[in-house]
């Protein structure tokens, strides 16, 4: 295993490990600049890591590891200007050092590996992943445009403020712009079924969100079903030709 497989393996297990630590309320958010934790801000950024963490697994699993870690690098800007400008300076001090090893193993670093291009395939699994790319960017994108009663009306008052919404929106240009890349390097396949997994595990931690009404389960339990049975059909697919 060499060295950009060993670094993406590492960021997926500590971000599985702080997904679950954050649905359990084991968080380091600052209260004096995000406001007092809440169950439904933790449930937030634990479904952020555990997007990482899955997108991650997948270009290990997949053997791209080293394109990966150019994006992952990439999309943790977003997450380290938003962190600078409210005062969060672990936050940017940690996903800085990151952000430099990221951008090291995958541009500098060399192991044989060359990235692959190839012509975009317009199947169904690259539909998929663009839909996917497309709610991914969305969210990233609400919390510049909407309030938290806008983009979520089923949390109640005092439960999330803007400010928490744009730490965990800011997130999730970390995963979706890896997957984003995944899809147009014709990657979607490969990808579909740990995003799948990630749907589940927001579905999940929808439901064990009692402070809110649950309205995102309904998303996320389609694109489970989508991406889950997309994956399952391509696997099929490839086994019989």
């Amino acid at each position: 295993m060499d060295a950009p497989k060993i670094f993406a393996t590492v960021l997926s297990v500590s971000s599985f490990g702080a997904a679950f630590a954050a649905l359990m309320g084991y968080t380091q958010i600052p209260a004096d600049i995000f406001g007092k934790p809440t169950h439904t801000a933790n449930t937030l950024v634990a479904m952020q890591c555990f997007q990482i963490a899955v997108v991650l697994a997948s270009s290990v699993s997949n053997n791209y590891a080293r394109s990966h870690l150019k994006f992952h690098g990439l999309g943790l800007i977003p997450l380290i200007v938003m962190s600078y400008s409210c005062g969060f300076t672990s936050n940017v001090i940690q996903n800085g050092i990151v952000f430099a090893i990221c951008l090291y193993l995958g541009y500098f670093y060399e192991n044989g590996e060359k990235d692959q291009s190839a012509a975009l395939k317009y199947n169904m699994p690259t539909i998929l992943g663009a839909i996917n790319v497309a709610v991914g960017l969305m969210w990233f994108g609400a919390p510049f445009m909407f309030g938290v009663a806008d983009i979520l009306p089923g949390v109640p008052d005092g439960q999330l403020n803007n400010l928490s919404l744009r730490l965990a929106t800011s997130m999730s240009f970390a995963y979706t712009l890896p997957f984003l890349v995944a899809v147009a390097n014709n990657r979607a396949e490969q990808v579909l079924p740990f995003w799948a997994v990630g749907c589940l595990f927001a579905v999940a931690a929808d439901l064990y969100n009692t402070d809110a009404d649950n309205s995102g389960v309904a998303l996320n339990a389609i694109l489970f079903v989508a991406n889950a049975g997309c994956a399952f059909a391509s696997r099929s697919k490839a086994r019989t030709d």
